[in-house]
């Protein structure tokens, strides 16, 4: 049990690092075009609790984008509950791993991955939106061909470096935090 937790916890810290890397390398210093941004996909593949902390990140991004086209990509357990989120024009499932509580994920399923990743490159976003990292929303940077990418791993790289401060600690206003860091107003 404590072998499996301490390799979760590595597989999440170099899940952080690889998105900060990402960053780094795709998408270094893009600054926002709000005139350029019509189609948003936010990933949240964690639990229905951080599901419900994300509402008000989503909100924001519906402000600030009103005709934008946003797409939420949530965990199947997720997925009753984001329906009735408001700003959300569609939901879309992806079994992560690491979310998973039914014990029967693999590590990569390279089917249901090969179709995501099909269908990101058909929908071409333009503003990838990671509230949560994981190998999934790695894969989305990786081949969605997003103008634009805001993640929660860089945002958690950068402040355990000691380059930024956090407004909070609680979910809700990392999340918060990340969508203001990029000029997205967030009141």
């Amino acid at each position: 049990q404590a072998l499996e937790e301490a390799a979760d916890q590595v597989e999440e810290y170099i899940t952080l690092l690889l998105s900060f890397f990402i960053n780094l390398i795709f998408y270094r210093k893009k600054h926002l075009e709000p005139c350029k941004i019509h189609r948003i996909i936010v990933i949240k593949l964690d639990h229905i609790g951080d599901v419900i902390l994300s509402i008000t990140a989503l909100a924001s991004l519906r402000m600030n984008f009103p005709k934008a086209y946003i797409t939420m990509v949530v965990n199947p357990a997720s997925e009753s509950l984001a329906k009735l989120i408001p700003y959300v024009d569609e939901i879309r499932c992806y079994n992560a791993r690491f979310f998973d509580r039914s014990g029967r994920s693999r590590m990569l399923n390279f089917t249901q991955s090969i179709h995501f990743v099909r269908d990101m490159r058909r929908r071409r976003y333009d503003l990838i939106v990671e509230l949560r990292g994981s190998l999934a929303s790695l894969l989305c940077a990786l081949v969605g061909n997003a103008r634009y990418r805001l993640d929660r791993g860089t945002y958690l790289t950068l402040r355990k470096l000691g380059m930024i401060t956090p407004a909070s600690e609680h979910e809700a206003e990392v999340s918060l935090d990340i969508l203001k860091r990029a000029g997205i107003n967030t009141e």
